[in-house]
């Protein structure tokens, strides 16, 4: 047999053989989740120390999140005011946010005393975080930032956040707090906190 007539015989065979099934149908893409927001979340108007004495909208808690990225760990608690604007944060007012993963409990902290001093922490567990960052946020938030890199406990795979809580005081009488959310947040997972 000629070269041309077997390449054209061979031609033949391949375009008659028939198609497996898993080839002709393609198979469909899982959406992605839609953005984890608003894992903690708590009704506005309740931002009341226990004593009664003082109410404030900067100590009322109006949602919180913990967010993942490739390079950091950032937690975000709203407010329903500024926290820094208001008559009564002299006194001592503490802001608190927190989600368990692994078994260990994470917790956002800040707080200010009687002269003004802003006084942070990050603490996984038992392990402070001292390089993590504090900053007052647009919108009446509160913004927690960590880089991987610092966290030794990011470094285990496949993390799921769950369980998180909020809440504030004033001169550490309870103010407002959340419900236990069992809401879940799975490391690096998108969210509507911005984490690089």
């Amino acid at each position: 047999m000629r070269p041309r007539t077997a390449l054209i015989a061979v031609l033949a065979l391949a375009v008659a053989a028939p198609v497996p099934a898993s080839a002709a149908t393609k198979k469909k893409r899982t959406p992605p989740p839609p953005p984890a927001c608003m894992l903690v979340t708590d009704a506005p108007g309740d931002g009341k120390s226990g004593s009664g004495f003082v109410s404030s909208d900067a100590l009322d808690i109006i949602s919180g999140d913990i967010a993942t990225g490739k390079t950091e760990i950032v937690a975000v608690l709203r407010l329903k005011s500024n926290a820094f604007k208001d008559t009564w944060h002299y006194g001592g007012y503490t802001w608190r946010l927190a989600g368990t993963a692994a078994g260990q409990r994470w917790v956002f902290r800040a707080g200010n005393d009687a002269w003004g001093n802003v006084n942070s922490a990050m603490e996984v567990g038992t392990t402070g975080i001292p390089q993590a960052k504090f900053e007052l946020g647009p919108n009446n938030t509160l913004i927690w930032r960590a880089k991987r890199s610092d966290v030794a406990a990011l470094a285990k795979p496949n993390l799921v956040w769950t369980d998180f809580a909020a809440n504030t005081a004033w001169l550490s009488t309870p103010a407002d707090y959340t419900d236990l959310s069992k809401k879940v947040y799975k490391d690096k997972q998108s969210s509507c906190v911005v984490a690089k």
